[in-house]
């Protein structure tokens, strides 16, 4: 700005002392010397005029760092995280023994955007599935949907003092042993699981592969029951992956191999 106000200044000397020449020429009658101070002065004129120009300064915003969406994504990951660790608290305390998966394979969605959800059990006294209330990116309760199985009283014991009546039905009856407990369809509940996972298990075992990992670790977790592994991994053979092996800690499919169905 400095140098730009100095050339002005300079230009506008000039062109006074052209103007000067030019009165002086005149008065001499010197005519070549008054044209050539003529077109000085217009060239200093025009030079004078675009030194006066006010010039725009363009203010350029800088561009916002993509930190907004990054954090946001990490809240929705932490919300659904803890979402899942508020049901497991919430469903051991009423059924030590139980175990849950989720039922749909949207239920990350159905959380972050404050819809219930549905989950399946195992070993929780006879429910099946439950109902997962959430508000505020937070589960406000859990209702169970299937009503449990009545439990079966016991038979009656005659008193000593009492002759038992000798009747074929009754005798028959009591040979029988005393009905067991329901048994658990462990092969349909690793049915449902894969069902519900196996979109999921492609893109992890995809992801794997490009990393040039030899192998999928899915760990106990992530899992029902143990007694469900050796189904889920035959389920998982039948649905495209060669070689898959129940371990101590969970569940391992070997990567070596294109294993991975694409869906």
């Amino acid at each position: 700005m400095k140098n730009k106000e100095f050339q002005r200044r300079l230009v506008y000397d000039t062109l006074i002392l052209l103007g000067v020449f030019t009165v002086i020429l005149f008065m001499c009658r010197l005519w070549p010397l008054i044209l050539l101070c003529i077109l000085g002065l217009f060239a200093a004129m025009i030079r004078l005029l675009f030194l006066s120009r006010k010039e725009t300064v363009i203010i350029q915003s800088v561009p916002q760092e993509p930190a907004k969406a990054e954090t946001e994504k990490n809240l929705q990951q932490l919300a659904f995280e803890l979402a899942i660790r508020r049901i497991t608290e919430r469903v051991t305390d009423d059924f030590p023994q139980a175990r849950w998966v989720w039922k749909s394979q949207h239920a990350k969605e159905d959380i972050l955007s404050g819809r219930d959800t549905a989950i399946l059990l195992n070993q929780a006294g006879g429910y099946r599935e439950a109902i997962v209330h959430i508000q505020n990116l937070q589960v406000a309760g859990i209702t169970y949907g299937t009503s449990p199985e009545p439990e079966q009283e016991p038979p009656e014991v005659p008193e000593p003092d009492e002759e038992p009546v000798s009747n074929p039905d009754s005798q028959a009856a009591e040979a029988e042993p005393v009905a067991s407990a329901p048994r658990v369809d462990y092969e349909l509940l690793a049915c449902e699981w894969v069902e519900l996972h196996v979109m999921e298990l492609n893109s992890r075992c995809n992801e794997c592969i490009a990393n040039g990992d030899s192998e999928l670790a899915i760990p106990a977790s992530e899992l029902p029951d143990p007694q469900c592994w050796e189904y889920i991994c035959r389920e998982l053979v039948s649905s495209g992956i060669k070689e898959c092996n129940p371990t101590d800690e969970g569940i391992k499919i070997n990567l070596k191999q294109k294993n991975c169905r694409k869906e």
